[in-house]
């Protein structure tokens, strides 16, 4: 381009070598303000390009280089500084597809920011914008292009454009109900362990970072994600802001993959739960295996209405308490500091390692723990309670499906309330004991649903529990010298029955005994029938009370045929030259009646003391309207449950 030289007109006849040279210095003039079409010299202009609203087309670069390269840019009408423009350039989004000859109108997958932003090209040839319109993400030609012509829809996306901050892009979920948002509202949503400077590479201490991000979620209610990795740590992870806001810990990994918190030696205290509800802890490793000294690996105090799934807790090896170190995996208590409560197998207490807290009374209630994996702990699940099973507790919590493995004492049940069950769980290969329940509340019972209990080596179930179902390797588990086994109940295709265990050891009779009366002759009806099962006789020394359990059975073999099945506790005390005295306690009953001709009396268990004898009695009630039975069974077991030496006290079978 050229700016237009000054001509003068030359007359006919007029003497003109002036003139002529006039003319050619202005076309030189108008020649050296010229732009070369082959890029020749002079080719820079020397003031403003004025498009005069028309637009520049096909320019492949803007410049060299191919980047943008000004003071100042405006865009929609707004000035853009270079200090705003970070980079230049548009994404690009090509579409392709075939005519066939009459179609017109062609989808793109974005819709251009301006109709401009579209270049078209029908078998290679460039389309002039004329020959097209654009509306959202349709293109429609005026004309059809031709039958199997080759059709490129390229869209340029966007411009990146930035300020250094995400609250100047727009993000729409893409519905038409959606509303726009900035797409720092949209990362803001979920927060990472990362986000505060935590590296997880198993070198740097990520302690701080990690608290941090804890402390941020526990203002802003958000769930703090961890990325997998090795997340070294120094310190306990004090999760605590009371009642109101709940902090949600989740793994990005996966179940016995990553990432791991790996707490190293001097940490008493790993994850810290209390006084909290709505708590969530999901997807990590616990790795306490470095530290040396007395530690747990999550305490959980005083929570309700909580979850903690797919969490795996690895200890520092399957040692004996009495050693060191002793490593508790998950520890689940109502109370922090409540040196009142005791474990009574353990060695080194719970509270040794928590003496500087303080105590409280939540409570830990309504839980749900399910996928757990605890192993190499002195103590791998323990629930502690008040003293003597009392407020407040550890109650009304599920487990489902944990593997409590390879820890001394696997599961410990200590002054825990009732309600606590266990699905499908298992305790196994441990070096004491698989499930220990001590100090259980009265009326209480920790349930036991299917899973496995069968390690040759340790002593299976010890304490008060109630055991429903198969247990894969031992049917129901057997009871030995180191305790009481529970009241177990087998489903068959005859109905729910109790299940006879074989009792060994002093203090039990060893097999069922049965009673059986001959049918009642003639027409009238049997109002009382009583039958002697057993009697108790403590020696002259004994001073201690002793506790009994009665599993009673009643059937009848004549129809119409029914079944009691009755479960009593029985209680004696003989202090040193004082009488007898005693009580019974019915704890369960499971009753179809055998006399179902319309009596209404339940059999019962009687006990009569004469001369420091005990005598316990099944006795069988009708009223005159009942169907009188045929040949009824009495069928009876009874067994010790408390402490008491059974020497002081002799049983006999009648």
């Amino acid at each position: 381009m050229a700016k237009k030289p000054d001509i003068k007109t030359i007359a006919s006849g007029y003497y003109s070598r002036q003139a002529l040279n006039s003319n050619f210095e202005d076309l030189r003039d108008a020649f050296d303000n010229t732009l070369s079409l082959d890029g020749s010299l002079p080719n820079a202009m020397g003031a403003d390009l004025d498009m005069n609203s028309n637009d520049i087309l096909n320019a492949k670069d803007i410049s060299a280089s191919g980047t943008l390269s000004t003071e100042a840019l405006t865009l929609g009408g707004t000035l853009v500084s270079a200090g705003d423009l970070e980079a230049a350039g548009a994404a690009l989004s090509t579409d392709d597809h075939t005519g066939d000859g009459t179609t017109v109108s062609f989808s793109m997958s974005y819709e251009p920011i301006i109709a401009a932003n579209t270049q078209v090209y029908i078998d290679g040839v460039y389309q002039n914008k004329a020959g097209y319109v654009v509306s959202g993400t349709t293109l429609t030609f005026s004309e059809a292009p031709p039958l199997n012509s080759s059709i490129e829809i390229v869209v340029a996306r966007s411009l990146n454009v930035s300020a250094g901050s995400a609250d100047l892009v727009s993000y729409n979920q893409g519905d038409t109900s959606a509303v726009d948002r900035t797409v720092e509202s949209k990362l803001q949503e979920r927060v990472s362990v990362k986000d505060f400077g935590a590296f997880g590479d198993g070198v740097a201490d990520d302690t701080a970072a990690f608290q941090a991000a804890i402390d941020y979620c526990k203002t802003s209610g958000l769930v703090l994600n961890v990325n997998a990795g090795t997340y070294k740590l120094t310190d306990t992870l004090d999760m605590n802001d009371g009642f109101d806001k709940a902090v949600s810990l989740v793994g990005m990994g996966g179940f016995s993959n990553e990432p791991v918190l790996e707490f190293q030696d001097g940490v008493d205290i790993g994850i810290l739960v209390k006084n909290s509800k709505n708590t969530l802890i999901q997807d990590l490793i616990v790795d306490i295996s470095n530290v040396t000294n007395d530690a747990v690996a999550i305490l959980w105090y005083g929570v309700w209405h909580s979850k903690m799934s797919n969490v795996s807790v690895v200890g520092g090896g399957k040692t004996d308490p009495a050693s060191n170190p002793t490593h508790y995996g998950i520890a689940l208590r109502p109370t922090y500091n409540d040196t009142s409560v005791t474990s009574k197998t353990s060695a080194v207490d719970l509270e040794a390692i928590l003496s500087a807290a303080t105590a409280t009374n939540q409570g830990v209630y309504w839980s749900i723990f399910e996928r757990l994996d605890v192993r190499n702990c002195s103590y791998g699940l323990t629930l502690y309670g008040g003293e003597g099973g009392t407020a407040p507790r550890t109650n009304q919590n599920q487990f489902n499906s944990c593997k409590i493995n390879q820890n001394w004492f696997n599961i410990i049940l200590d002054g825990a309330g009732g309600g606590n069950t266990f699905i499908s769980c298992t305790a196994e290969s441990g070096g004491d004991t698989a499930v220990l329940v001590e100090s259980m509340s009265s009326g209480t019972t920790p349930i036991w649903i299917g899973g496995e209990l069968n390690d040759a080596s340790n002593t299976k179930w010890r304490g008060q529990g109630l055991l429903l179902g198969a247990v894969a390797g031992t049917g129901f588990p057997k009871a030995n010298s180191d305790g009481y086994q529970g009241t177990n109940f087998r489903f068959s295709d005859q109905g729910p029955q109790l299940e006879g265990q074989k009792l060994t050891g002093e203090g039990f009779l060893s097999d069922w005994n049965t009673k059986q009366d001959a049918p009642v002759s003639g027409s009238g009806v049997m109002v009382l029938k009583k039958f002697n099962m057993v009697t108790i006789e403590p020696d002259t020394s004994g001073s201690d009370a002793i506790v009994y359990e009665l599993s009673v059975v009643l059937t009848d073999s004549v129809l119409p045929q029914g079944t009691s099945i009755m479960v009593y506790h029985v209680l004696l005390n003989r202090a040193s030259g004082q009488p007898l005295s005693g009580g019974v306690v019915k704890i369960s009953e499971r009753t179809e009646w055998f006399n179902l001709g319309g009596a209404s009396v339940a059999p019962t268990v009687v006990m009569s003391i004469t001369s420091d004898v005990a005598t316990l009695q099944a006795k069988l009630n009708w009223d005159t309207t009942g169907t009188n039975p045929g040949n009824p069974n009495v069928t009876y077991k009874i067994r010790q449950i408390n402490g008491v030496s059974a020497d002081d006290w002799t049983l006999t079978a009648l």
